[in-house]
């Protein structure tokens, strides 16, 4: 597993993506709390209902 990379995210050709057995997680510096988890899911799962794209989906544009 890598969390903590030199550079966040990676460019879609660093070598890190095509490493074996390595699964690359996003690093999130802050700590995480049950209730927000489920303000967030709740928050996509709305949107989904109504056919939105959930605002916090993953911005493939960003790069991550």
């Amino acid at each position: 597993m890598l969390d903590v990379l030199p550079e966040e995210a990676p460019a879609p050709d660093a070598a890190c993506w095509s490493l074996p057995r390595i699964t690359i997680t996003c690093h999130s510096a802050g700590m995480t709390y049950d209730e927000e988890v489920l303000q967030d899911f709740m928050r996509c799962w709305d949107d989904l209902r109504r056919a939105i794209h959930p605002s916090l989906a993953v911005q493939w544009t960003l790069g991550y």
